[in-house]
Order: C-alpha cells, then sequence, then structure tokens
C-alpha cells in the first residue's frame, strides 16, 4: 500500500464514509507541503488520506470540513476556522491553531503532539471549551483544556 508522511499504509476508504461525504469537494490522497494556501475555504470540505506538511493556512476557512485519516506536520492554522470540523483517525505534530475558531471542533481516534492552542499575537487565549475529545491522546499541546483525553 501508499506509505504516508508518517510511515503509516493507507487503507480504503469505507462506504459510511463515501455516502456520507456525497456531493463534497473531496481532496483523496493529496499530499500538500511547503506553500502557503487558503485556496481551501468554504465549508464542507473533505479531505481522505491527505498530507499536510510545512503548510501556512492561516485564516483558511474549514468549518463544517472533515478530516479522515490524514496526516498534519508543522503546519500553521493561526487564525483559521475549525467550528464544527471532523478530524478522524488524524495524527498531527507541530501543528499551530492560536487563536482558531474550534467551536464544536471533534478529535475522533486522533493523535496531537506539541500542537500549540496557545494565546494569538493580541494575547487572547484560543476557546477550545467546546472541542470533542474522542479517543484523542494529546501530548504536549499548550493552551489544551483536554490534556489526554
Amino acid at each position: 500500500g501508499r506509505v504516508d508522511y508518517f510511515g503509516g499504509t493507507a487503507r480504503p476508504v469505507s462506504s459510511d464514509v463515501r455516502h456520507k461525504m456525497k456531493n463534497k469537494p473531496i481532496y483523496h490522497s493529496d499530499h500538500f507541503a511547503n506553500e502557503v494556501r487558503n485556496s481551501f475555504d468554504g465549508e464542507d470540505r473533505l479531505f481522505i488520506d491527505c498530507t499536510f506538511a510545512n503548510m501556512t493556512m492561516e485564516g483558511a476557512q474549514l468549518y463544517t470540513s472533515l478530516f479522515y485519516r490524514c496526516n498534519l506536520a508543522d503546519t500553521d492554522f493561526y487564525w483559521a476556522h475549525f467550528y464544527g470540523a471532523r478530524l478522524i483517525d488524524c495524527k498531527l505534530k507541530r501543528v499551530d491553531f492560536r487563536g482558531a475558531n474550534m467551536e464544536g471542533c471533534t478529535f475522533i481516534n486522533c493523535e496531537l503532539i506539541d500542537c500549540n492552542f496557545g494565546k494569538d499575537n493580541l494575547g487572547a487565549d484560543t476557546d477550545t471549551s467546546s472541542v470533542i475529545f474522542i479517543d484523542t491522546k494529546t501530548t504536549n499541546c499548550p493552551g489544551l483544556l483536554h490534556q489526554n483525553a
């Protein structure tokens, strides 16, 4: 199978996931690296088995989007909009969520390592009080209220 950025192997996408995401903009097995990109703006984006590495996506509007089995490393989502977004079976390393709108965002079976949910450049806290964590492991994530959920 295809080996991803974190050394895992891609699995087939279940019919249940395909059915739920019908008619949504889909990115499948795409590799986004070393660029500044806000072209994903809009709701209901679907990212399956995608890799984001060394990306700058400040202020990106990814509300109600779904990230399924994605790997995100050294990516900047400063002041991005993740309202209602869902991240399932994802691995995140050194991702910057400072100032992001995380209201109603859900992490299911994810691993977050060294991700920053701390204060933005105006000194305001990143509000993670309504973020839902299910079977998600967090390690060294400043500003995150729910460590090791």
